[in-house]
């Protein structure tokens, strides 16, 4: 076990230089075995064919001259072999090794035999007296009119010694390959170390996210790999500040809108926008990492959220939630974010609808109490048609001429409603003109369509300037609107004043113009002062159908004053009068 901890423990870079010398030891064995084989063969066949002209030649010598072993003798010398003559018999009959021919038994060798039969022998194998191996190449010859065997011998030294040599030489030339290649690598790996470090660091810190870390310009072999771990490491900087950017600008979208943005994974909240803070009137700053169900939220939104994200099937869900303690209304959208092989994701979408469902009531109301406005005089006028129409019959003028009079006031009435709820559409619908309009043209104007009305009830009317005689009064308003509210608050004085009289006090100071419209008429409890300026609400209905109130009166005045960026004040006491105080922004 600690042998193969210690293996396993040396550094990598001795172990791929201990790889490739292997791999060179092994691709130099290849080589020698690929190299010697042949080279063995080729020298084997070249002795074969010098054996075999020696034996050729020695059997010209056997067949031509009558005493041939001295000729024999020295052709063994010059080339160094062995030379046999053997009869058919297999008695030898000349031998120059020097040996007493009748100690040298009856030769049936292999050669020998094939030799004998007309054929050329050849044979190798390790003789008993010799330490080697033996070559033995005969042929046939003819001596004294016999077939005789011409056997050529001698040991395989000499191809053995070349082999050797070659071997020897090749081996050393192969050491000394290896030597200098395992030298080479080292230097090299040397060479390389530090480098290798150095770029091995720096791909570590780029991958931990550390772009500033300096990618070093190596030489040579390094250098394009240097180079592009420092292209690598400027595009990662460039697309991680661009990530930054995308990251920033969705955070600045999220926190701008008006809706409060969660987003859980699992019950856990990683994201709360700040309109989650303005929602709720709490910091949300430390909400991430928490459960929802921890958080201040209302039970109610809570139960909402955890019902799509426990539920099975998680399927998109939008829950109306409310009103709570403080009256809100919340509309609560809940999207499961499904993505194979990452966490359960939630987006949670929470908005305040109380406005909208306010909005929306009021609407409602206002189309109930338009449609019952209009119905009203429609009907009354049907019913005067008929009633006059009846009168007519019965050559009745008075009373035709009465019900007539009655059906022009109610359509004088029904023209009014129409006018006011045109203007009302008007002042929601379109913004307000960018025109200066001077309030003492609009106070005169409005007071010249007055006067015979209070005249006739024996009321005074009275403008008051003498804090801003000497001043330009204007203000950024359309002449149309001032009309809607001197026309509407002197009516209404004039209406509900029985005795005494309606004073217009005009005051500014370089910011406001303030417009006070002062009645001594019968007043406004207390507890309907909050709602006179909502739509068709009328605080004395008998009395206002009498005076042909439509309701709209100041709804029409609070949306004018609105849509002037103004503001409107209301001070009243039963049956001591009241008084309008209006505030808009002046022009200089």
């Amino acid at each position: 076990m600690n042998a193969k901890n210690d293996r396993l423990n040396i550094p990598k870079r001795y172990r791929t230089t201990a790889v490739y010398i292997l791999l060179l030891i092994a691709l130099a064995s290849v080589w020698s075995f690929a190299l010697f084989t042949p080279l063995n063969s080729a020298l084997e066949e070249r002795e074969e064919r010098h054996f075999l002209a020696t034996a050729q030649t020695a059997s010209l010598v056997v067949e031509n001259i009558a005493d041939p072993e001295p000729a024999l003798d020295r052709l063994a010398r010059d080339t160094g072999l062995r030379i046999s003559l053997v009869d058919s018999t297999g008695q030898v009959l000349i031998d120059t090794a020097g040996k007493d021919i009748r100690d040298i038994p009856n030769s049936r060798d292999p050669e020998i035999l094939s030799a004998l039969q007309g054929r050329i022998g050849l044979d190798r194998r390790a003789e008993v007296d010799a330490d080697m191996e033996v070559l033995h190449v005969a042929v046939p010859v003819s001596h004294e009119g016999e077939t005789a065997a011409l056997r050529v011998s001698e040991t395989h030294d000499e191809i053995t010694a070349i082999l050797a040599s070659a071997q020897n030489f090749g081996l050393f030339l192969l050491a000394a390959v290896i030597v200098s290649t395992v030298i080479l690598v080292i230097r090299l790996t040397q060479h390389l170390k530090e480098p290798l470090e150095r770029l091995t660091l720096a791909t570590k810190d780029i991958s931990a996210g550390n772009l500033s870390v300096s990618v070093r310009s190596e030489d040579a072999e390094l250098a394009p790999l240097s180079e592009a771990l420092a292209e690598l490491k400027e595009y990662m900087k460039i697309r991680f500040g661009e990530l930054q950017s995308e990251r920033q600008n969705l955070r600045i979208v999220l926190d701008g809108l008006a809706d409060a943005v969660f987003l859980l994974e699992g019950e856990i909240i990683t994201f709360a926008n700040s309109a989650a803070g303005r929602i709720f009137r709490t910091p949300v700053a430390g909400w991430a990492g928490q459960s929802i169900a921890s958080t201040p939220l209302p039970t109610s939104v809570v139960s909402a959220v955890l019902s799509t994200v426990t539920s099975a099937t998680k399927e998109h869900s939008v829950t109306e939630c409310g009103p709570d303690a403080s009256g809100a209304i919340l509309k609560v959208s809940v999207t499961p974010l499904q993505r194979i092989g990452e966490p359960d994701r939630t987006l949670v979408v929470i908005s305040d609808i109380t406005e909208r469902v306010r909005t929306e009531r009021l609407r409602r109301d206002f189309v109930a109490n338009a449609s019952h406005e209009l119905k009203t005089p429609v009907a009354t006028m049907q019913l005067l048609a008929e009633t006059t129409r009846d009168a007519a019959k019965d050559n009745d003028i008075d009373q035709a001429l009465a019900f007539a009079a009655q059906i022009a006031d109610e359509s004088r009435r029904l023209g009014r409603l129409v006018t006011e709820l045109l203007n009302l559409s008007r002042l929601e619908s379109t913004p307000a003109p960018d025109t200066v309009t001077d309030i003492r043209q609009a106070a005169s104007n409005a007071f010249a369509g007055h006067r015979v009305t209070a005249a006739q009830k024996g009321l005074t009317l009275e403008i008051d300037d003498a804090k801003v005689r000497d001043e330009d009064l204007y203000v950024n308003a359309d002449p149309t609107d001032l009309a809607i509210i001197f026309d509407n608050l002197l009516d209404n004085a004039v209406n509900y004043t029985i005795e005494g009289g309606v004073k217009v006090i005009l005051e500014a100071d370089n910011a406001n113009v303030r417009i006070s419209f002062i009645d001594s008429g019968i007043g406004i409890p207390q507890e309907d002062i909050p709602r006179i300026f909502e739509r068709f609400y009328r605080v004395d209905r008998a009395r206002s159908r009498a005076t042909g109130s439509t309701g709209l009166g100041l709804s029409l005045v609070r949306n004018v004053v609105e849509r002037s960026k103004g503001s409107l004040e209301v001070i009243s006491e039963l049956g001591k009068g009241s008084t309008f105080v209006v505030i808009l922004p002046r022009v200089n």
